[in-house]
């Protein structure tokens, strides 16, 4: 009975080597605990093993496979390691008749039944018992190290890590301790987590990370598998199989995701993962950035008659699109480092891109261009002076890729037309400097004039369309016309009978009177300048359009649009990459006073001749020592107590630092003090001065202007490591002061980051909040001290009180889990109840049962009601209002539900969404009814509630469905004047009706939303109310437009 059951394994906690050093060894989940008064002799029985077979060397791939599978010391581990790693050895499975020279090979890093049972035992065995003590410094164990990776670097290594890995994630125990291990009398809770299956994946996370380390993985595994793609040979075929599950590992997602995946367990098991050396696998931007490299590398080493290596890398930059981090596969000197470009390098991607389908090949045109236009074409660079120069270089770096050699038969024209043929592309979210860099290069090729040619009919055919000008977003229709102008200016410059042709065509002509009979100010605009300015150059000087008086712009703006056909921009040659004008200098570092300049105080010195205890004091006048009556101190002002300084609160005198970091004086030393994350003192000055500084140098040159987007970076993107006191408001009230100083330049540029860049949730919430706090700014709404907008958030006491205690979680969980509050929920609440009090306080009057006789009713003198009545004041919101805040937000609005499928896109997040309503409703409000643009604002505005009522989003999150009906109540509350509700049943009927059919069933609860609570119904009758005011006011008008 004693030899019925006997153990697989045996595996003591410690043992010890020939050089007399421990050997920690992990647990895993197959490891068996014996008891504790079993443990000694199986330690003797296990010592006794290893001596007699002590220095064991492998003769055979099968030796190697024994040693290993039989707990090899050290010593052993590092010959089998090193014979594995030798030149490629004869197996023992060849029958004896074999020659030597026939007979199969073995090699550890090929593709057999051999390699995958050895690669296993290395994975499964050596690895978590040897890898503790391998990571060591000494030589010896590096040497031995690098053995162990190098038999590992290969398919078959790589595809069993990842697969071990997805084995043990399964195990991953709740408490920390492995699941398949139970411990008896042996005191393993010291040990927990660290010992178990989450020790044994942070070990071979550790080997995934110096497996894939480098920049010529890739290659190195391509050199292994060289194969000639349909040749017919079955090694070849093997090879290439062997090639797709590669690719499928390293750019499928295969390593990310597990690797992802590995990094959450070992940070639930209280691991530090961003202090890791290799957590890198399991970022997605850091990993998608290793893939770029290692691409890269394979490109600049690869022969360019070598068609097979070509489509290998092509095949891994075109899965690695679908890893989702597309703009980090970019080739980076592309669009950062344009110096580094030379003709091979370009030829080297062209060869690339042509081994690339045709979708990816425009998903690689499509966000290079994007890239192109973020980095070197900004909107705030266009007054630059070397704004042409950078569209020169982008417009070179189009040719050279797209133009050169026939680039435009390889489907590239297409490509590139979709950029200035607008309905909607993918660069209608991008400044008009791309568009002008893409023209520049089509000049280029030598059917340039037909590709103008018919891109202008096109766009003339799109401009005179009526619904184009009806339904399509303002963003949209302004590159229509940027394109159309750039277009036209380039067929003037031919044979101009065509441009004539086009001018006096019915498109063209319907297009101008369409956008002229259009209530949009914005779309008559842009009717009033492609009218005047085509017909500068077909028509004579008499009988040109002039619309001069008319235009609903200023003079400034008007001449930039009118000066888009005469932009003639030219193709450089290649020294254009070595100008140094697109270098730009970093911050300077603020400038240090010298401590000599202040005034030392005088130093008194002390005689040596003098008496112990008295101090000669030169020059210094005798005085009279008089005797003062204690009675007459109540006649002294003792001086105020000092005001306390944080650094004498410290015990040890020599840790106070008292050099203090001095205000900043110019904008560039607050910029450096802002992007000095290290120090909490610099960051500190730098928030408590920067909103001041920023509003007084504004009025002064061009110091803010200049450097107004860096500013916004710094302070949008500043985390709060050291937890400082009042971070977020300061930081918002740094960003409104250039919201409001600068409102043309940082409106946009916040517009545009809310929907793209990589910003997290309460950063986006921090640009829509001061976008909404500088509109109410600058529209000259005085905020009492006693709201809670004035300091731009509650205080403390008052979040305390809105919650009983008990339903409170503790203050640490509590700020970690409690929902965002910012300002914009604070403003829209207030204007929600303003709007509210009069409709409610009508409602109660109307249903109250008291005669009118006995109603009672105020009467306040006339000088009561003008010492109440608001004194007007100037808007200057009104006059910026659309270029600066609104039109950016709706344009963006609008081209991210094109790019992310709708309104149903699963990128929306719901308290995001809210609060951009939110915005929405309060620069409405804010530019008041009076305003030149409030129906173009309420159109534009109206359209995106109408698009969301129907929203799976609106539906299943009261947030969303509140702030939608709180914008519609502020659109009737806008357009409360007689004229203004003709105007919505002139031109909105349809819209009315929509709104009055959607409203009613919010307040009846059979929309199918979420939640139906007394405020929502409260906000959907006063919604109900006022619509139905208009709707029975104006009702002939509206029966009359639906009959039509």
């Amino acid at each position: 009975m004693d030899g019925l059951l006997t153990p697989i394994r045996i595996t003591s906690l410690k043992t010890s080597n020939p050089e007399g050093e421990a050997i920690d060894l992990k647990l895993s989940s197959t490891t068996l605990i014996r008891p504790v008064e079993e443990l000694s002799s199986s330690i003797a029985t296990t010592s006794s093993t290893s001596k007699s077979n002590t220095n064991r060397k492998p003769t055979s791939p099968e030796d190697a496979l024994e040693i290993l599978r039989s707990q090899p010391s050290l010593s052993e581990l590092s010959t089998t390691l090193s014979y594995l790693l030798s030149q490629p050895q004869v197996t023992t499975d060849t029958p004896q008749n074999e020659s030597t020279s026939s007979s199969p090979t073995f090699d550890v890093t090929s593709i057999s039944p051999l390699t995958s049972r050895i690669v296993n035992v290395l994975i499964v065995d050596t690895i978590p018992s040897f890898w503790g003590l391998l990571t060591s410094s000494t030589s010896s164990h590096k040497a031995d190290r690098n053995k162990l990776l190098q038999c590992l670097r290969s398919i078959v290594g790589l595809g069993g890590v990842i697969e071990r890995l997805r084995l043990l994630l399964k195990q991953v125990p709740t408490a920390g301790r492995p699941k398949n291990v139970t411990v008896t009398k042996i005191d393993v809770e010291s040990i927990g987590k660290k010992e178990g299956v989450v020790a044994q994946i942070r070990d071979l996370m550790d080997v995934l990370g110096l497996v894939l380390r480098g920049n010529g993985v890739l290659g190195t595994f391509w050199e292994r598998l060289k194969f000639t793609s349909g040749s017919g040979n079955a090694d070849d075929r093997k090879k290439e199989m062997a090639w797709k599950e590669f690719v499928g590992l390293v750019a499928g997602g295969k390593v990310l995701s597990v690797a992802a995946e590995a990094d959450i367990a070992i940070l639930e098991a209280d691991e530090a993962v961003e202090k890791r050396r290799y957590s890198w696998i399991g970022e997605g931007k850091q990993y998608t950035a290793w893939l770029r490299d290692n691409i890269l590398n394979m490109v600049d080493g690869t022969d360019i008659n070598d068609t097979d290596a070509w489509k290998a890398t092509a095949s891994i930059l075109a899965r690695g699109f679908g890893l989702g981090y597309t703009e980090s596969l970019i080739d980076t000197r592309l669009y950062l480092n344009p110096s580094t470009l030379t003709k091979n390098i370009f030829t080297r991607t062209r060869t690339l891109l042509s081994h690339l389908k045709e979708h990816e090949r425009g998903v690689y045109i499509n966000t290079l261009l994007k890239l192109l236009s973020q980095n070197h074409l900004p909107v705030h660079l266009e007054d630059s002076e070397n704004y042409t120069k950078r569209v020169s270089l982008a417009a070179k770096i189009i040719e050279e890729l797209c133009i050169l050699n026939d680039g435009l038969q390889n489907g590239y024209q297409d490509i590139l037309l979709e950029w200035i043929l607008v309905n909607g592309g993918p660069g209608s979210g991008e400044p008009i400097g791309i568009r002008r860099a893409i023209i520049c290069a089509l000049k280029a090729s030598t059917e340039a004039p037909t590709i103008f040619q018919e891109a202008l009919e096109s766009q003339v055919q799109t401009f005179g369309e009526n619904l184009w000008i009806r339904h399509a977003p303002i963003i949209h229709q302004e590159v229509n016309v940027q394109c159309l102008l750039l277009c036209a200016g380039y067929v003037h410059s031919q044979p101009p009978s065509y441009l004539k042709i086009i001018a006096r065509s019915s498109s063209f002509m319907n297009g101008v009177s369409n956008h002229l009979a259009s209530t949009n100010t914005r779309v008559r605009f842009l009717g009033m300048i492609v009218g005047e300015t085509i017909s500068t150059l077909v028509d004579k000087s008499e009988r040109q359009l002039k619309f001069k008086d008319s235009l609903d712009a200023s003079d400034e703006e008007a001449a930039k649009w009118r000066a888009l056909v005469n932009i003639d921009d030219i193709m450089p040659n290649f020294d254009i990459f070595k100008d140094k004008a697109f270098e730009d200098s970093p911050p300077r570092k603020p400038s240090k006073k010298l401590a000599s300049s202040t005034k030392k105080p005088d130093i008194i010195e002390i005689s040596s001749s003098s008496t112990p205890g008295t101090t000669s004091i030169p020059n210094i006048p005798s005085t009279r020592i008089q005797e003062l009556d204690s009675s007459s101190d109540d006649d002294f002002i003792p001086y105020p107590k000092p005001d306390s300084d944080p650094e004498d609160s410290d015990d040890d005198a020599t840790l106070v630092n008292r050099k203090k970091v001095p205000p900043p004086v110019y904008i560039r030393d607050l910029l450096y003090l802002l992007t000095d994350h290290d120090s909490f003192d610099k960051q500190k000055v730098a928030l408590l001065h920067a909103a001041v500084l920023i509003r007084r140098k504004a009025t002064y040159g061009t110091e803010v202007s200049a450097h107004a987007v860096d500013l916004l970076t710094a302070l949008v993107g500043m985390q709060d490591k050291f937890s400082m006191e009042d971070f977020d408001n300061l930081r918002l009230k740094a960003v409104v002061s250039l919201l409001v100083t600068l409102p043309l330049i940082s409106g946009p540029w916040t517009s545009q980051r809310i929907f793209e860049g990589d910003y997290s949730l309460a950063e986006r919430c921090v640009m829509l909040s001061g976008i909404g706090i500088a509109a109410m700014e600058l529209s000259g709404e005085e905020i009492p001290e006693d709201s809670p907008l004035y300091h731009l958030q509650l205080s403390t006491s008052e979040k305390e009180k809105t919650q009983f205690p008990s339903k409170k979680l503790p203050k640490r969980l509590h700020d970690t889990y409690a929902p965002l509050d910012t300002a914009i929920d604070t403003i829209s609440t207030r204007l929600k109840d303003s709007i509210l009090q009069p409709i409610a306080a009508k409602a109660a009057d109307e249903l109250s049962t008291a005669p009118s006789l006995i109603k009672i009713r105020k009467f306040s003198t006339r000088m009561e009601v003008e010492a109440n009545r608001k004194k007007p004041g100037v808007n200057k919101l009104s006059q910026v209002v659309i270029p600066a805040f609104f039109g950016p937000l709706t344009g963006r609005w609008w081209v991210f539900v094109k790019d992310h499928g709708g309104a149903s896109s699963d990128r929306l997040i719901p308290h995001l969404l809210g609060l951009y309503i939110k915005t929405l409703t309060v620069l409405l409000h804010a530019t008041g009814p009076n305003g030149l643009m409030v129906p173009q604002m309420v159109d534009g505005f109206w359209d995106i509630l109408l698009s969301l009522r129907h929203a799976k989003i609106t539906l299943e999150n009261s947030t969303v469905l509140d702030a939608v009906l709180i914008g519609l109540l502020t659109i009737f509350e806008v357009c409360k004047e007689d004229r203004d509700r003709k105007r919505l049943a002139e031109e909105r009927s349809k819209e009315l009706v929509e709104t009055q059919e959607w409203v009613s069933k919010v307040f009846e609860g059979s929309d199918g939303s979420e939640g139906n609570g007394e405020e929502r119904k409260g906000l959907a009758a006063a919604v109900l109310l006022r619509c139905r005011e208009v709707v029975e006011r104006y009702e002939r008008i509206l029966m009359g437009d639906l009959i039509g």
